[in-house]
């Protein structure tokens, strides 16, 4: 922004000598001295296209603008093209560069930066038209004659531009560039170009102005010189605040980092003792397990002396109670004999 910034500063000053040259106030070695310094600008702006941050839309824009300077630039050498038109051809330039400053406060997530931006653009609007002010002037107090009432109106809307924008209320500037503002409106030479202004005023319907457009020029230059000051030192500010918002978003960054870090090993925390007492429960339930399986198997071994001591008593209950049969039997047979040998006896003794 601040190498475009350069450029669009040095056109104004182009477009004015331009409107002085065409109009025979000033030689074309002059205008070919500030044609340098413009072209020193566009230099710059070429070699930082690479770091510059601007979309490749944007890089096209600025491409398409400088591409334009030498045609326009042929055309006023030769002297064949109306002062009017060489002016309107610096002006659309210059309004294609600063539409970038817009289309950039746009895309800013910062509010306050967002302002500042547009702020930059309402300076640098007003800029611009004391920049169409100076070469439309310029050439008119060279020329010297009576100017037509569209042109009258013109001027008007131009010097209007420049005392609207310097001190409009939407502005967001810093202590040092409302000073700076200050010392451009009370400056000795704004105050010729007011005078100046109120002549153009009374006289352009006649000519006859008493004033070079050489003198004219140098003078208003030297008040536009403090206002670019002002826009130099709010883009200062500017710079300042980004680099600000830059630091607190790092700042904020590793905090973010910190605390995530934090929550992350809070939670690997958290699950290694989930972990840890997932363990000890589930070792818990296998020594409970097997606490069972040997109370069960205690169980058994119990169960199965009870059926072994059973099964002895069943062999030796049915074990006597055989005995006791053949005893039965034997008492019997004895019972027997003992009839028979009665019953001889008997018989005998009969």
């Amino acid at each position: 922004i601040g190498k475009i910034s350069e450029v669009v500063h040095e056109t104004q000053k182009e477009r004015g000598k331009t409107a002085l040259f065409l109009n025979g106030g000033i030689d074309l070695a002059v205008l070919k001295q500030q044609r340098s310094i413009v072209d020193d600008k566009i230099t710059a702006v070429k070699n930082s296209f690479g770091i510059s941050g601007y979309t490749q839309d944007e890089l096209g824009v600025i491409s398409d603008n400088l591409l334009k300077y030498d045609a326009l630039r042929a055309n006023i050498t030769a002297k064949s093209i109306v002062t009017n038109k060489a002016l309107k051809g610096y002006t659309s330039i210059i309004l294609n560069f600063l539409k970038l400053e817009s289309h950039l406060a746009q895309t800013v997530a910062s509010a306050h930066i967002s302002s500042l931006i547009t702020s930059l653009r309402t300076l640098e609007d007003g800029k611009e038209s004391g920049g169409k002010f100076r070469a439309n002037v310029s050439g008119i107090f060279a020329g010297d004659k009576a100017i037509s009432t569209e042109k009258f109106n013109a001027i008007l809307k131009l010097k209007a531009g420049v005392d609207a924008n310097i001190i409009a209320s939407s502005l967001v500037l810093n202590k040092s560039s409302l000073d700076l503002r200050t010392v451009f409106l009370n400056s000795k030479e704004w105050g010729i170009v007011n005078n100046d202004f109120v002549v153009l005023l009374k006289k352009s319907s006649i000519g006859s102005y008493e004033r070079s457009g050489s003198g004219f020029f140098n003078t208003i230059t030297a008040a536009l010189n403090i206002y670019g000051k002002l826009v130099l030192d709010h883009k200062a500010y500017l710079v300042k605040e980004i680099k600000q918002l830059e630091r607190q978003s790092l700042v904020s960054f590793r905090n973010d980092s910190i605390v995530l870090a934090l929550i992350t090993l809070c939670v690997i925390i958290f699950i290694l003792y989930i972990i840890k007492i997932s363990g000890e429960s589930i070792s818990l339930i296998k020594s409970v397990g097997v606490s069972v399986e040997k109370e069960s198997t205690g169980v058994s071994e119990s169960s199965s002396s009870i059926s072994s001591i059973a099964t002895q008593l069943s062999d030796a209950t049915t074990s006597q109670a055989s005995s006791l049969q053949e005893t039965v039997s034997s008492i019997n047979e004895i019972d027997s004999m003992i009839q028979k040998s009665s019953g001889a006896i008997i018989n005998s003794t009969k």
